[in-house]
């Protein structure tokens, strides 16, 4: 009965995260994976069930990390999911290597990038010596180490790591792999980062290439690299050229995933940006408005992409000179943060400059008048 309930839990355990129904029902799932876990440790003591029992941790580690604000119950269901794998595989298993790098990631989502890069090494040793220096899988893990130095800012030791990824992508897998692809947009997303928006372009239009050709034009994916490439020319100030491909984005998202979906509002608050930086602050307050009728229904008040549209809404109205609006939205991205993401974050931290600004310019305005 044990090993029956154990292998349904393994079949369900399984979310799209980042909505509010289906994180809420993974919270609750949780609870119940952990009791029955807990209460049948003695009981599945084969090897089978422990792996087993090692995965569905593991996935509950992935899912708490994934919803952005459970870090510490993430790192416990990893660590009881690495105590099986390395009792049961060994210290130098694939799914041990797994294990060290679902830590590193938590430890990067809190922004603990030196922990990070620790666990990411651990990783990578093993996976060099059990599979190999040209592996698709110690390339991925190549690729991680990359994404943790890109935001560290070490854009150079970035392109460094990337530059491996893309080795062996390019002689295992071929120029012409979705992986590959993948890697041609993370290295434009460094250059891009670097303001050198010409190589950053190159690269996208590699990404591209690959992925109308293999996945098709309308994919998600190929409109994430539409979107890509529409923020480089947003950088530079071409600004119809990033809303002619904004919209090709959108129109993709909008056509597949629908126009509820989280991506669906990324796009609008792209488009919205570019309206902001051309002044037309109407327009821009239109589509911030599209966006966030998304993220309050889909993601819910306190998330804290709700919590970016909040500020760039308020944004707008300072700009306007509306400070009583400004400030009222000021306060509605701060309420979030302060509560999701603490008092010392950065995002919170430029809320606070934004109030700041507007108290500064309505004592002005009332000393002028």
């Amino acid at each position: 009965m044990a090993e029956c309930l154990l292998r349904f839990f393994d079949k369900i355990y399984d979310f799209e995260y980042g909505e509010v129904e289906s994180d809420n029902r993974f919270l609750r799932l949780s609870q119940h994976v952990e009791a029955f876990l807990v209460n049948t440790a003695n009981v599945l003591t084969s090897d089978d069930t422990q792996i087993t029992a090692a995965h569905l941790y593991n996935r509950g580690g992935f899912g708490f990390n994934r919803l952005g604000r459970h870090y510490s119950r993430a790192l416990g269901w990893h660590e009881k999911a690495l105590a099986i794998r390395e009792r049961v595989l060994g210290l130098e298993h694939p799914d041990t290597a797994i294990s060290y790098n679902n830590f590193a990631s938590v430890y990067r989502g809190q922004g603990d990038y030196d922990k990070a890069l620790e666990w990411h090494q651990k990783a990578l040793t093993i996976k060099e010596i059990v599979l190999g220096l040209e592996h698709p899988s110690t390339a991925t893990t190549y690729n991680n180490i990359a994404v943790v130095h890109d935001n560290q800012g070490d854009y150079d030791k970035a392109l460094e790591w990337y530059q491996k990824d893309l080795d062996i992508c390019e002689k295992v897998l071929g120029e012409e792999h979705p992986d590959t692809a993948a890697t041609y947009n993370n290295i434009a997303t460094v250059y891009d980062d670097k303001s050198d928006y010409d190589k950053a372009l190159e690269f996208y239009q590699k990404a591209l290439a690959v992925k109308e050709k293999v996945l098709g034009s309308e994919h998600p994916n190929t409109a994430i690299t539409y979107n890509n490439i529409a923020l480089a020319y947003h950088r530079q100030g071409d600004y119809d050229k990033a809303l002619e491909l904004y919209q090709k984005a959108l129109a993709i998202r909008e056509k597949v995933l629908g126009e509820e979906h989280p991506s669906t509002a990324i796009t609008y608050n792209n488009i919205a940006g570019v309206y902001c930086e051309q002044g037309n602050y109407d327009k821009a307050l239109e589509w911030y408005q599209k966006t966030l009728a998304i993220e309050e229904k889909v993601l819910g008040l306190e998330h804290p992409s709700t919590a970016i549209t909040y500020n760039n809404i308020a944004f707008v109205h300072e700009a306007q000179g509306n400070y009583d609006k400004a400030l009222e939205w000021y306060q509605k991205a701060l309420d979030i943060r302060e509560k999701m993401l603490g008092l010392e974050h950065p995002s919170t931290i430029d809320t606070c400059y934004g109030i700041t600004a507007v108290n500064a310019a309505i004592a002005q305005s009332q000393s002028e008048s």
